[in-house]
């Protein structure tokens, strides 16, 4: 006699987080400037997506994307991938200053769910300009 057998399988969801040190950020123009963020679980992220919405309060636009550790794909000319799932502004402009999000997926045997982050970004001026 077949006896049926019970077959249980657990899911672990592990926490996550994504956050910037620090939730807002100085700039000046024609620097270049990373924001400094920090992931939880870094070698398991799948996917980065970053996005950028203007202090003039447009519409929010992808900057950059990275997929399973692949080169990243970067839309916005003055933006520059960093190692370590960053970005770098490169020669910062006025236009740069406002709110940056952060997406992180990670992969699916991790059992870490999709985490997001915010910074919010001011640009100045150089002295003596």
């Amino acid at each position: 006699m077949l006896i049926p057998a019970l077959i249980i399988m657990e899911i672990i969801v592990t926490e996550a987080a994504i956050s910037p040190l620090e939730t807002t950020y100085t700039a000046t123009v024609d620097e270049n400037y990373t924001i400094p963020w920090q992931y939880d679980n870094p070698a398991d992220m799948d996917q980065v997506f970053w996005t950028f919405k203007s202090s003039k309060g447009a519409t929010s636009a992808t900057i950059m994307t990275r997929d399973n550790g692949s080169l990243a794909q970067v839309f916005d000319f003055n933006v520059e991938h960093v190692d370590d799932g960053n970005i770098k502004l490169i020669n910062v402009r006025m236009n740069n200053s406002g709110i940056y999000f952060c997406q992180v997926s990670y992969s699916f045997t991790s059992g870490i769910p999709t985490v997001t982050g915010t910074a919010t970004l001011s640009i100045t001026q150089r002295l003596g300009i």
